[in-house]
């Protein structure tokens, strides 16, 4: 088996195992769990890290340059290794965001503000619910539900400001996170809109560029009708001539 299809082979059972991941993990904040309850979401939630964990050791010994391949995807390396200390769990919602990635980006392939725009929707609602989890309970926080944490994760992306904030070193990780999200977000639609433009004066000087072309057409088009009719006379003229003699 290659690499590649490996990948086409895991890319939507990952993306089932990504999305159960973000159901569990919106339970489990959202309904506040407890007991026997957070321990089972706890469990779905690492049998889903184990899935990421796997795909990542299956693409390293299928990649036909190892070390290279391995060396180009540390990242991945430190989101799977990392959230084992339970301080920086949020990172397994790193990979998450990464599987999506993946599966989107071919889907969506071709229509990047469409995909910047559905991935940055989906980091602002992790976002939201990492805050919420890291700051429940924290002395002078100012997340205390949902609602509050979404607005907050959505004026950190936009760049609005808010008096909410965030208080523990990971809600502060998250918040930073989000603000990077927030200002690629900005540079893709600038990026997207200034290609459009440009493909809009592409098409002006096409459609320009076939006016004339057609207008050109047409002038030969009579010059060669001129051309026959000319032809036609000087035969003609030679028949007569012909006939005379």
């Amino acid at each position: 088996m290659t690499q590649q299809r490996w990948r086409q082979l895991a890319q939507w059972p990952l993306v089932v195992v990504a999305l159960v991941f973000i159901a569990v993990y919106s339970l489990q904040v959202l309904a506040n769990l407890q007991g026997p309850a957070r321990t089972a979401s706890q469990v779905a939630l690492w049998l889903c890290w184990l899935a990421f964990a796997v795909d990542f050791v299956m693409n390293l010994r299928l990649a036909p340059r190892k070390l290279r391949w391995f060396l180009t995807h540390l990242h991945e390396f430190a989101f799977l290794v990392l959230p084992a200390l339970r301080p920086l769990q949020l990172l397994r919602l790193v990979s998450l965001v990464s599987i999506l990635q993946r599966a989107a980006g071919n889907i969506l392939r071709g229509r990047f503000l469409v995909y910047a725009i559905l991935a940055a929707g989906v980091i602002t609602y992790i976002g939201a619910l990492s805050a919420l989890d890291l700051e429940r309970g924290a002395p002078e926080t100012g997340i205390t539900s949902f609602p509050l944490a979404l607005w907050w994760a959505l004026s950190t992306v936009i760049g609005m400001g808010e008096s909410t904030w965030t208080v523990t070193w990971p809600g502060r990780v998250v918040a930073v996170g989000l603000m990077i999200n927030g200002m690629a977000l900005v540079g893709a639609i600038t990026a997207t809109l200034a290609s459009w433009l440009v493909d809009q004066t592409d098409d002006a000087d096409d459609e320009e560029r076939e006016r004339i072309t057609r207008e050109r057409v047409s002038d030969l088009r009579d010059e060669v009708r001129e051309l026959r009719r000319e032809l036609a006379e000087l035969g003609s003229q030679l028949r007569r001539t012909d006939d005379r003699s």
